[in-house]
């Protein structure tokens, strides 16, 4: 189960090439920072560093992992995305349901973190105390 989310970790950091191209682009003044551009910057910079906080199982890379799941999902940010790449059909017609399926791979990612964090880390049960 560790080493589910260990590749999750994993091809989070794979968007370390993201990061680096956006600072070599702000470097270079190819890009002008407005509040968009700060915020997807700052994403990027969250995924990569959840990627190691899970690679490492920490805590707070699962709670990381869940506060980025909408924003994965609104910006198309997805874990898997890699896919567009290997498949060579992000100019084709088929780009709806390949959309499709990175959001359901998605879904799943978070319903495997979910349950592995529930199995790393139980919820402790505190006793009542007696009266």
């Amino acid at each position: 189960m560790r080493n589910w989310i260990i590749a999750f970790g994993i091809l989070d950091l794979i968007k370390i090439e993201k990061v680096l191209t956006i600072v070599q682009k702000l470097y270079s003044g190819e890009i002008i920072i407005h509040f968009l551009n700060l915020f997807g910057i700052l994403f990027c910079i969250l995924v990569v560093l959840t990627g190691f906080l899970l690679i490492n199982l920490k805590k707070i890379g699962f709670i990381l992992s869940y506060i980025e799941f909408p924003f994965r999902l609104l910006f198309a940010y997805f874990s898997f995305s890699f896919i567009f790449y290997i498949s060579q059909i992000s100019q084709s017609e088929h780009i709806v349901a390949m959309t499709i399926f990175l959001v359901i791979l998605e879904v799943i990612r978070l319903i495997i973190t979910i349950n592995i964090h529930r199995k790393i880390f139980p919820r402790s049960t505190k006793p009542s105390p007696s009266s």
